[in-house]
């Protein structure tokens, strides 16, 4: 079966597959269908290339292939490149390794249309989150190469259904259907394509009687390339359980929950979980009965969040899409969690006026401690973003430690001085909280990094704790001081650059500043450096990256607090 084929399973019947596909936006991919500037020919590149064409496929070698390609230039053949990038652009797909995909399907599209199908481009840039891309490229390659109008139909069809919209999917799917019915170009891949869209919408939307005749068209189809029935025994369980009780639920489930972030999503302002999912559950509805209905939604994750119940009106035939994220129990105990562990989401739904069961499905999330700080996601197999955003949630000025701390550190302030925030120069009060961390005996300590299937966290306490142990790695000697930047009524700006991160300041009027920051290098707190000396290293290292362009690159980034707190992240409540 086409790939494009299981994405749609994937998005429109997770029930019956047990799949998900989320996406978020991604960065530009470029020019499109630019060619790419060519390399210096590499004799070691193209002995690369041939060694994988020798064995027949790159599971596991997309990346060490493409960058072979890249820079093998005219020591390939034309044919052995084709057969190169055939090869990258099937493994790529399987690996989701979605940049490899477009750099392999622009390729082939500009020099062997023939020899790929441009909807995989499209797939890619969804699976990116980039539906402004997609849409784009299907417009320019219909354009450019109207012989691939045809394997554009499911590509269409997609951008349409990728947001689980089914009116709108339904259409579409059936105006690509119908063009293929006329199309002498169209294949049974296209046909098959659309027609799962267009059976899976149909299902949705209670019109069952298309919803048949699409499905025995797919399992004819499935007969006949000697597929295995047990997906369509599935999808058949499914739609019979739906059409009995005359509603349509879609569940889906965030992968993760992090304690540390958790609140920022329960609170409905951060639109997204630590693996881009936008709620710990989002139900789609659609009331296939004649008449308005309500149902009752129980949705908890047993021992750690509240069971919320909210009953929804259904109008006949309508979708109904709900975001739900229940708040922690608030006898639940986040700091006694120390490793991640699985749980389940608990969906139930009743009718509103019997409590007669109408769903019931529990959905498998792992948990993940309080310290665990999520600072990069992975999106397929060769895409990391980062979202240090999240270290917000750990800056938690209203601790009574912090407060304490702060109390002692007053009396470092000179005659004219206090913890004014703004209100008077900024410097002598950082150096009051630098020389009484140095006094408290704060040394630093290596980086410790987890990776997991989603992307990456770093173990990282709250500066409470960071006071309580005496010893931070650079992070959380950052946030430490973010705290009580904030505490005393600045604003403190982390600076994220490659492998590390110090905190800057934005200085007061009575500064006198020649910068809009000022920094300093918290790592140098524990040794023998002053504070004029850390502050001065952390200028210079932040001078040093933008003459490097880092910013400009996305390599570094700035983090204004003042800008994230309106934003709607707020510290950990716990």
């Amino acid at each position: 079966m086409a790939r494009s084929t299981l994405v749609t399973l994937a998005l429109l019947l997770p029930a019956a597959l047990a799949l998900a596909d989320d996406a978020p936006k991604p960065p530009s991919t470029g020019k499109e269908l630019a060619p790419a500037a060519t390399p210096e020919p590499d004799d070691d590149s193209a002995v690369v290339v041939r060694a994988v064409l020798k064995k027949g496929t790159c599971a596991g070698e997309v990346e060490g292939l493409m960058s072979a390609l890249s820079l093998a230039g005219d020591q390939l053949t034309v044919a052995e490149r084709t057969r190169a990038y055939v090869l990258a652009q099937d493994c790529a797909e399987k690996a989701h390794a979605w940049h490899s995909v477009i750099r392999a399907t622009v390729y082939l599209l500009e020099n062997a249309p023939d020899r790929t199908n441009a909807g995989s481009l499209i797939d890619a840039e969804l699976a990116l989150g980039d539906v402004a891309q997609a849409q784009k490229m299907v417009d320019l390659i219909s354009k450019v190469l109207p012989a691939q109008r045809a394997n554009l139909t499911a590509a269409k069809s997609m951008i349409a259904c990728h947001d689980y919209d089914y009116d709108r999917c339904f259409t579409a799917s059936g105006a690509m259907l119908a063009e293929l019915a006329k199309s002498k170009t169209g294949t049974v891949d296209n046909v098959n394509s659309n027609t799962l869209f267009h059976m899976t919408s149909a299902a949705a939307l209670g019109r069952y009687a298309i919803y048949e005749t699409d499905i025995k068209w797919m399992e004819t189809h499935a007969a006949e390339t000697k597929e295995p029935p047990a997906m369509f025994q599935a999808i058949r369980a499914l739609m019979d359980a739906t059409k009995e009780k005359q509603l349509w639920v879609q569940a889906n489930g965030a992968a993760e929950l992090a304690l540390g972030t958790y609140h920022l999503l329960a609170s409905g302002k951060i639109a997204h979980t630590a693996d881009e999912t936008n709620a710990l559950v989002t139900l789609r509805l659609v009331n296939q009965m004649t008449k308005a209905r309500s149902v009752k939604v129980t949705l908890e994750i047993p021992g750690v969040t509240d069971a919320m119940t909210n009953t929804y009106p259904l109008v006949p035939g309508k979708q109904l899409t709900e975001m739900i994220s229940p708040p922690l129990k608030i006898d639940f105990d986040v700091a006694k969690l120390r490793a991640a562990r699985t749980s389940q989401v608990v969906v139930h739904i009743a009718d509103a006026q019997t409590n007669a069961p109408l769903f019931d499905r529990t959905l498998p999330i792992q948990i993940l401690p309080r310290d665990s700080l999520p600072l990069f996601r992975k999106i397929g197999g060769d895409d990391i973003r980062d979202s240090f955003e999240n270290s917000a949630a750990w800056i938690t000025p209203n601790a009574p430690e912090i407060d304490a701390f702060i109390k002692k550190a007053k009396a470092r302030l000179g005659e004219h001085d206090s913890f004014a925030g703004e209100q008077q120069g900024t410097v002598a009060q950082v150096k009051a909280l630098f020389d009484e961390l140095k006094a408290h005996g704060v040394t630093y300590v290596s980086d410790p990094h987890v990776f997991n299937d989603h992307g990456a966290v770093q173990r990282t306490r709250l500066p409470a704790e960071v006071l309580a142990s005496t010893n931070a790695q650079c992070l959380e000697g950052t946030l430490l001081y973010a705290t009580l930047l904030e505490a005393i009524g600045l604003r403190p700006v982390m600076v994220f650059i490659s492998g590390h991160v110090f905190v800057a300041w934005k200085p007061s009027r009575y500064d006198h500043a020649k910068t809009p920051l000022l920094f300093l290098e918290t790592t140098m707190t524990g040794g023998k450096a002053t504070f004029e000396q850390a502050s001065s290293f952390a200028a210079h290292e932040y001078d040093e990256q933008v003459a490097d362009q880092q910013f400009d690159l996305g390599i570094a980034h700035i983090v204004d607090l003042e800008k994230l707190r309106k934003a709607g992240y707020t510290p950990q409540p716990y």
